[in-house]
């Protein structure tokens, strides 16, 4: 059986996922510079690592008990992971809000 808990980290990482949109925003003439491509992937670098991070601890997550002592540390990281991704996405892409969405 599926804990809310864990629909809830699946809804966020959809979220995120949705998010990284590289190559997107691109100059709309005949050529794109690889300037231009390479500024697009450095942008959403970020955004990756923290959803990797994210997914990584959902991983575990939902391989553990609230019992085993990994939990709280893998908890603690999922949430310090969704919440920077949330951070860097406002501040390298001008989105009004830093804070994650609520479920």
């Amino acid at each position: 059986m599926i804990r809310k808990s864990d629909k809830i980290r699946a809804w966020e990482l959809q979220m995120m996922s949705q998010k990284i949109r590289v190559l997107s925003g691109l100059s709309t003439g005949p050529t794109v510079t690889v300037m231009e491509i390479g500024k697009s992937w450095l942008d959403h670098e970020p955004l990756y690592n923290k959803l990797s991070a994210a997914i990584y601890h959902n991983n575990n997550l939902i391989h553990l008990s609230k019992d085993d002592e990994g939990y709280s540390y893998n908890a603690e990281q999922y949430e310090k992971a969704v919440n920077d991704f949330w951070k860097i996405n406002a501040e390298n892409f001008n989105e009004p809000c830093e804070k994650r969405p609520v479920y």
